[in-house]
Order: C-alpha cells, then sequence, then structure tokens
C-alpha cells in the first residue's frame, strides 16, 4: 500500500499521498517506539528498502500517522489490517479474535480490490484473508516469526556439502 500511496505512477490517483510524504515522513519520526524496537525503521522516504520487520512496525505503530493524510476511506481500510494483526500477534488468542480477523481479512481484501482496483488486488494481498486459518493452525504470529533471522539473510557459507548460517 505505501507503493500505491507514495509513487509517482500514482500520483493522481484518489489513494495517492505522494504529495504529503514530507509530511508523513516527519511525523512518522517523530514517533514514540517501544523500547523493544531492535531495528528503527529508515526513512519512510525509502520505504521501499524497508525490511519486514521495519514495515511491520510501521503497520502496528504508526497508523496514526495517517489519520489526516489518507482520505477517509482508505484510513479506515488500513486500520482493518492493523486490528487484524494486532490480534494476531497477542500472546493468547480468544477464539473470538480469529473469528474478528476472519471477517476482517476478508472484508480487506474485498474493499481493497474496489479502492485500489482488481488490478492492485495481488497474491499478498489475498494472502491476508487467510491470516485467521493461519493462528487457528499455528497460534499467534509471534510463535513461528521469521523477523529473528532477517539479519542473516546473505551471510550464509558453505562448509562442506552443508549450508551454515
Amino acid at each position: 500500500m505505501c507503493r500505491l500511496w507514495f509513487e509517482q505512477e500514482y500520483q493522481y490517483e484518489d489513494w495517492s499521498i505522494r504529495d504529503r510524504l514530507d509530511e508523513v515522513h516527519l511525523t512518522f519520526r517523530g514517533l514514540r517506539l517501544p523500547s523493544t524496537t531492535s531495528r528503527i525503521p529508515w526513512s519512510l522516504k525509502l520505504y521501499s528498502k524497508f525490511k519486514a520487520n521495519e514495515m511491520r512496525i510501521l503497520l502496528l505503530f504508526g497508523p496514526t500517522i495517517f489519520k489526516n493524510v489518507l482520505r477517509k476511506k482508505y484510513y479506515t481500510h488500513l486500520l482493518k489490517l492493523v486490528v487484524m494483526m494486532y490480534l494476531s500477534e497477542n500472546r493468547k488468542i480468544d477464539p473470538l479474535y480469529i473469528d474478528i480477523t476472519n471477517r476482517l481479512g476478508k472484508n480487506f481484501v474485498l474493499t481493497f480490490s474496489k479502492l485500489y482496483t482488481p488490478r492492485h488486488c495481488v497474491q499478498v494481498v489475498h494472502s491476508v484473508a487467510h491470516i485467521s486459518d493461519t493462528i487457528y493452525d499455528f497460534g499467534p504470529l509471534h510463535t513461528f516469526t521469521t523477523f529473528n533471522f532477517e539479519n542473516q539473510l546473505g551471510k550464509t557459507s558453505f562448509k562442506g556439502n552443508n549450508l551454515f548460517l
């Protein structure tokens, strides 16, 4: 969604906030993030270089920076994803959370194609509808995250026939 909001090729679309990128960037830099944040995100202007954990930080702790910038229908849509992810990362998953996540996920995907056109409703958007199934099968998202290994990517070495990190 950041790409849709910030890229020049979409600057004339209803959802574009490209002309307010500097404002959003400064607001994001002013956020107080939890002390447990291991990787402070880059400048929002460099969002395309964000690692997954930096996008997670933006999603979970940064939605307020878009409140007065995005049109209401796009901001409301973003909040569906934020609430879904927040519920999915809880230490204990109440069965009610799974139901809420399921409903929000399906609604998010259906609404996405209406807001951003079906052309932009790619596989990763569709996968949001299945997050509730994932937490039902495997538990809270934090129990099987790969963020801890993100910094090791690209640092592989071969020793004999085995691949070691």
